[in-house]
């Protein structure tokens, strides 16, 4: 008896077919990215530190998924994804995978167009010295091009704090930066945001194990668009601190936010190199900030001052103002 074989090809087409059409249902399609950025916390870490990347990407309006995938070379010893975020929620994803080669993340949601996608990680470095490189993977949608991370023994290092974080029109705040892992010569410049009313730069000094006091600087100066500050002869164990005085103008609007980006260079070629960046915000004169819905002050409300000065979150000279404010 011959039997003819086209029903079960046929079946066996469609069993094909039907596959196709369901993975092509199930799997989201990669979005074309406008634009990508990565942006890594700090740049220059000792073996064994870590480091935060975050990598930012805008998405076109054709896409409808987005693929995620870092390569490392160098000096890794671990991993870690900590968020994925689409606009300002949590995304759900469908591979999250981090080690010592890259991160690959796929995200399950689908319609991400004109939509701005966030994955952010953390690098360790291992007990090596050396560059970590990290790079686009070949199945990312996004494209940030490639960064490094420099792995040295002792990084040089700029920290910044402002005593007075928000100020009143006219009031003045102390900016502290340190310097930490000083080659002999340093140079640290810093701007101001828009310009502030005045600065004048009034202490540099150094605090080490050998020797601590004032420093007599080659080069300290400083105008309301920024300062610049070079000392010679200081030591790796040294930290060096430098103290500017900033006043913000008489006309400063509510809401306005002066920005302090300190950069030190430091050592002979090649430079190491390091950036810290630091805000003040300009707020209502302290009576107008704790004046009543009436706009007066109420014993109440210099009560309140009071506390918030016994807590360290208000200045005498504050607290003096809404007294005063309260008196008259």
């Amino acid at each position: 008896m011959t039997y003819s074989n086209i029903p079960t090809i046929r079946t066996v087409f469609l069993v094909v077919v039907m596959v196709c059409a369901v993975a092509a249902v199930s799997m989201p399609a990669a979005g074309a990215a406008a634009s990508s950025e990565r942006i890594i916390d700090t740049t220059t870490i000792e073996p064994g530190e870590q480091t935060t990347v975050t990598v930012r990407s805008q998405l076109d309006s054709e896409g409808t998924g987005y693929s995620f995938e870092e390569s490392f070379s160098g000096p890794v010893a671990d991993a870690e994804v900590t968020s994925v975020t689409v606009g300002d929620a949590d995304a759900s994803t469908i591979i999250e995978t981090a080690s010592t080669n890259g991160v690959v993340v796929t995200l399950a949601a689908r319609d991400l167009a004109t939509t701005e996608v966030a994955v952010q990680y953390t690098v360790t470095a291992n007990s090596s010295t050396g560059t970590i490189t990290i790079a686009d993977g070949e199945a990312s949608s996004a494209t940030a091009g490639s960064s490094e991370i420099a792995v040295v023994a002792n990084p040089l290092r700029i920290n910044q704090s402002v005593d007075v974080p928000e100020l009143s029109p006219g009031e003045t705040a102390t900016v502290t930066t340190e310097i930490e892992n000083p080659r002999s010569t340093v140079s640290v410049t810093q701007s101001f945001e828009p310009a502030v009313a005045d600065a004048t730069l009034t202490g540099v000094s150094r605090h080490g194990e050998s020797s601590a006091g004032s420093v007599d600087p080659i080069v300290a100066e400083a105008d309301p668009n920024g300062s610049v500050t070079t000392v010679e002869g200081v030591e790796l164990s040294d930290t060096l601190r430098l103290q500017a005085e900033l006043t913000v103008p008489e006309d400063a609007t509510d809401g306005t936010q002066y920005t302090i980006v300190g950069n030190v260079t430091s050592g002979a070629a090649p430079q190491s190199e390091a950036t810290a960046i630091t805000n003040i915000t300009v707020v209502g004169s302290p009576a107008e900030r704790y004046a009543g819905a009436d706009g007066s002050v109420s014993i109440t409300d210099l009560g309140a001052a009071a506390g918030d000065y016994a807590a360290d979150e208000l200045s005498i000279s504050e607290l003096a103002t809404v007294a005063a404010e309260y008196a008259g």
